[in-house]
């Protein structure tokens, strides 16, 4: 299940308006980057990524609603006559855990006895959510610094899956 949720897949049918928008009006790019930033810390928390109180954590998905309502109200403002439309949801995220979820409980035990596997892990799941914003249209990148930010993700992957998979056994 993808835990994002983007404003380009939330209100497909507003494509254009949303890359109007966010070209000519500061008060719509600054919150249409807003929610993605709060959209993103709300799924780092629920993949385990980060930490957070439940209270932190619903102050969190409370905002995300109160911008998203706030950006559609722009949206229907700028193009009123747009058709609601679904897109289908494609996970975009790779989440080491996801991956190896057999091995769940030896990835938190190293992610809270190993720094070097914590910040591995840490630089991996960054540079996913990098990747992840890019390919739905949030951040931009050249091609080329998409490829050498997703070749610098598969490095990470290799290093985690061969500590995963190496790790003395009782851990």
């Amino acid at each position: 299940m993808d835990l994002h949720h983007p404003i380009t897949r939330e209100f497909p049918q507003h494509l254009d308006a949303i890359r109007l928008l966010r070209s000519t009006n500061e008060p719509f790019r600054k919150t249409f980057k807003e929610y993605h930033r709060i959209d993103d810390a709300i799924y780092r928390i629920e993949e385990d990524i980060d930490f957070a109180t439940d209270q932190e954590t619903e102050e969190l998905k409370s905002e995300r609603v109160r911008l998203k309502d706030w950006i559609c109200a722009s949206l229907n403002k700028a193009n009123p006559r747009a058709a609601a439309a679904h897109v289908a949801a494609e996970n975009l995220h790779h989440p080491i855990v996801e991956e190896l979820p057999r091995h769940a409980s030896l990835i938190k035990h190293l992610k809270g006895t190993d720094d070097k596997f914590r910040r591995a892990y840490d630089e991996y799941h960054h540079l996913d959510d990098e990747i992840y914003r890019v390919e739905e249209g949030i951040e931009s990148a050249t091609e080329q610094e998409l490829e050498e930010m997703k070749m610098k993700r598969v490095r990470f992957k290799d290093w985690l899956f061969h500590a995963i998979t190496h790790a003395p056994a009782g851990k």
